[in-house]
């Protein structure tokens, strides 16, 4: 997840953020300001160090050319639908966790059944 948080702008205004990949300038996300010159938070999804260098963003008026020299470090937030294909259980990389965890689980109600016999067995007593 990538976030974008800006203040003191212009108000009311459109912005973009632009990002240099391979020497091109490529705009990842237009936003607009509220009525204070700020916009508090924008979220994306979206593969971003690897591909961006942060010290290569800046943000301008929509309608003017960014400067690339002047990055500000904001962190972009592009539009558009994130890659597909790496779902929560895909390509499970540490099997010897997964087992680990499920022993954790069975010791766990393992101790809760001998305490819950002890208990009972002290009450008949």
């Amino acid at each position: 997840m990538v976030e974008l948080s800006a203040a003191k702008l212009e108000p009311t205004t459109k912005y973009t953020a632009y990002g240099l990949h391979d020497g091109a300038r490529i705009p990842l996300l237009s936003f607009t300001t509220d009525t204070k010159g700020d916009k508090p938070q924008a979220l994306a999804f979206m593969q971003f160090f690897g591909v961006y260098n942060p010290d290569t963003v800046s943000v301008s008026h929509s309608s003017s050319t960014p400067n690339m020299s002047q990055g500000r470090g904001v962190s972009p937030v592009p539009v558009g639908a994130p890659q597909t294909g790496g779902g929560s259980t895909a390509g499970r990389r540490y099997p010897t966790l997964i087992i680990v965890g499920l022993g954790l689980l069975l010791a766990a109600a393992a101790t809760g059944i001998v305490g819950y016999r002890r208990r009972r067995s002290d009450l008949q007593a």
